[in-house]
Formats: C-alpha cells, sequence, structure tokens
C-alpha cells in the first residue's frame, strides 16, 4: 500500500499507511521500526493537516520512551499525542495505555482511571481479558479501594503488553 499511495501522491493513504505501520512494528514490540515510522507519520499527518495522526503517532512515540524506560518523557509525549486527537479518533489506546504505564511508575491512579474508562467507552474494542481487566480497575474505583485500583491497573498494563497493546 505505501509504494502504490507514494506513486499515486495520495497523501491521506500515505499517512494511513505509515502511521498503521509503526503501530504493527509496535505490536511487535521493534522499537526502532517503531519509532522510524512514527516521526515519518508525524512529518507527513503536520503537512497534510491531520492532527489526530500526529496525536497517533505521538502515541507510539511514548511507547518507544516507554521502553526504553523514559518514563517522564514517555508521559510529555503522549500527553502531547493525547491533545491533538479530535473526532473522529477521540481518544485512543495506541496514546493511553503508554499514558497509563507512565502514570503507573509514579503511582498516580486517578487519571489513570479516568482515562481507562475513556478508551473503555471510545470506538476501539480490546482482547477480552483487557477489557476485563480494565472494568476492574473501574470497579474498584467506584467501590473507592485505593490499593485495589493500584493493582488493578498493574494487570491492565501486564495484560496489555501479553495481547500487544503495550
Amino acid at each position: 500500500m505505501l509504494p502504490l499511495a507514494e506513486q499515486c501522491g495520495d497523501v491521506e493513504r500515505l499517512v494511513l499507511g505509515v502511521n498503521y505501520t509503526a503501530l504493527t512494528y509496535r505490536r511487535l514490540r521493534r522499537v526502532a521500526e517503531t519509532e522510524a515510522f512514527a516521526q515519518r507519520t508525524i512529518t507527513l499527518a503536520m503537512g497534510a493537516k491531520m492532527p489526530s495522526y500526529v496525536g497517533m503517532a505521538k502515541g507510539n512515540l511514548a511507547w518507544v520512551a516507554l521502553q526504553r524506560g523514559e518514563f517522564t518523557r514517555a508521559e510529555q509525549t503522549a500527553r502531547e499525542g493525547l491533545s491533538l486527537l479530535a473526532p473522529p479518533i477521540p481518544v485512543s489506546w495506541a496514546v493511553t495505555l503508554p499514558l497509563v504505564g507512565a502514570l503507573y511508575q509514579r503511582g498516580e491512579t486517578a487519571e489513570s482511571v479516568d482515562l481507562l474508562e475513556k478508551t473503555l467507552g471510545g470506538l476501539q474494542r480490546f482482547a477480552p481479558p483487557v477489557e476485563a481487566v480494565i472494568r476492574a480497575v473501574i470497579a474498584a474505583s467506584v467501590a473507592q479501594d485505593a490499593e485495589a485500583v493500584h493493582a488493578r491497573i498493574g494487570e491492565v498494563l501486564t495484560t496489555a503488553v501479553q495481547h500487544n497493546y503495550l
């Protein structure tokens, strides 16, 4: 798809293809390739005035930072990405999960619960085990059990890794 989009000058399809290539590399846990394609997505999406795809690419770069143990950078980059998302992509696990991972490293749970709840309520769907642990976080939050919330968020992150979301 990428060579064809390049040949015919279809910038929109090129942005989509490069973005989803980055996401595919991310799900394969290939950090260098994810970073390279995310950077390319940003360049193309900015030129095409597609801010939501810049936001998605920032989510992929936040994931890269998280993999490198750069938690502050991961949080900052994910927040930048989140600020760029707009309908039809108001929230995306590609951006929120790295942010939740960074927040977890410093013990922040309230914002993580809110992010997970918004992500679950979005258009995207998770594998059933991931959705189940996100629902467990929300239930623990409703029960005002801070210890359980923290533990369940840890389970979300572990399960998200197991299912190639994080």
